[in-house]
């Protein structure tokens, strides 16, 4: 699957914008293996991992000798594949990295949710959707062992540009043929008299 596809399609985390930055710190390859004790161990270029067997062979290796290391598209550590029942190796699957990242990404935003709420109740300004992200982020980061990375995410979020609109992302809908009440070319519209609809 393609890493970009599997952002997407494999998500289980609202904010897309954030999942996008985090994949890349990696350059969104999804056999990416970092070592944040020692980068010199760490593979996150296509060259050097461009096959699955090598990255899988790699990933064991590591864990053999007690590395912590994080894996793919969302750097993943390996006992987050335990808690959800997979093995360390099924991580440089992209849709298994991301759905277990994504995961724990709601499972960090359920906790800054609560963070946001009391400091909207104590109207605090330091509440609001840009500190929950960072919230979110920060604890992601922090649980990877890369607290760092909360930097570049932020800048990554801060400089980035807006994907521009365009035409084809528009939804299509057939045409039935049949002219209804209303819909995505009609209003439909309530005036004060029971029973009375203007088209």
């Amino acid at each position: 699957m393609i890493p970009l596809a599997a952002l997407f399609a494999c998500s289980l985390y609202a904010d897309d914008a954030l999942v996008v930055a985090l994949a890349d710190n990696v350059q969104q390859n999804p056999l990416s293996i970092v070592v944040p004790s020692d980068p010199s161990v760490s593979e996150s270029s296509e060259s050097e991992t461009a096959t699955i067997e090598h990255a899988r062979t790699k990933v064991r290796e590591l864990i053999s000798r007690g590395d912590s290391l994080l894996i793919g598209l969302l750097q993943v550590p390996p006992t987050w594949a335990r808690t959800f029942g997979r093995e360390p190796e099924e991580l440089l699957d992209a849709c298994v990295n991301v759905s277990i990242g994504t995961a724990m990404l709601s499972e960090f935003d359920y906790g800054c949710a609560r963070i946001a709420r009391a400091a909207f109740a104590a109207k605090s300004p330091a509440g609001g959707a840009d500190s929950r992200r960072h919230c979110v982020f920060e604890r992601y980061s922090n649980a990877i062992g890369m607290p760092e990375a909360a930097t570049v995410v932020t800048l990554a979020l801060r400089y980035s540009r807006p994907r521009p609109t365009v035409a084809c992302d528009a939804p299509i809908l057939p045409w039935t043929g049949e002219r209804s009440l209303w819909g995505a070319d009609r209003v439909l519209v309530g005036v004060s008299t029971p029973g009375a609809v203007v088209q």
